[in-house]
């Protein structure tokens, strides 16, 4: 189902906003954020924005539990929810962390070189400054 309660959106997309500080600060955070954003969107319904809390917590299964496997699997989930939204302002942000972090334990190298030229494109196209330069550092 759509998540249709406004509030639980804004909380979505203030935890997307502040994930990249969190994870800075602590990893315990990371993964309380986390999980906050699968529970929110599992419970209220998902949103656009449920893409980069599947990503998050993929991350914090790789990084914290050394999980690969199950971490693989919820970043291709971020993807297909996605697809699903057909959200292409933040495909760049979510595909650039999950070809950074995530496939560059499951897929080759190569195919992430390329991801990244792309990335960069199509992060300038919707206006996303930030990833454009993050997938444009990545590519070099």
């Amino acid at each position: 189902p759509e998540l249709t309660d406004t509030k639980k959106l804004w909380s979505l997309k203030l935890m997307d906003h502040i994930f990249p500080y969190l994870h800075m600060m602590s990893s315990k955070l990371m993964i309380l954020i986390s999980a906050r954003m699968l529970k929110i969107s599992f419970q209220h319904g998902f949103a656009p924005e449920s893409a980069f809390g599947f990503f998050c917590y993929s991350y914090s299964l790789i990084s914290t539990f050394n999980d690969i496997e199950e971490g693989y699997r919820w970043a291709k989930l971020a993807l297909v929810v996605l697809e699903r939204f057909n959200a292409p302002s933040l495909y760049p942000k979510v595909k650039t962390c999950i070809t950074m972090v995530v496939s560059i334990w499951k897929e080759p190298v190569q195919s992430s070189v390329v991801d990244f030229f792309h990335l960069h494109r199509e992060a300038l196209l919707v206006g996303d400054i930030e990833f454009a330069a993050v997938s444009s550092k990545a590519y070099t």
